[in-house]
């Protein structure tokens, strides 16, 4: 894989970013954006998916 800048501006979202709580200097996507983003996703991926387990997300 490589880098794709238009991949990245797509991806970024400056509103939706809040200091990480255990390293204020770094962003991380708001907790609450994050948990329904990862709840849908794992919707979905029951769905298409059921025999893929997820182990972790980051």
């Amino acid at each position: 894989m490589q880098w794709n800048p238009k991949g990245e501006e797509f991806l970024w979202l400056p509103e939706m970013q809040v200091p990480k709580k255990t390293a204020p200097d770094t962003l991380v996507y708001d907790y609450n954006f994050r948990r329904r983003e990862i709840a849908e996703f794992e919707k979905d991926l029951l769905k298409h998916l059921p025999y893929c387990p997820i182990r972790y997300s980051f």
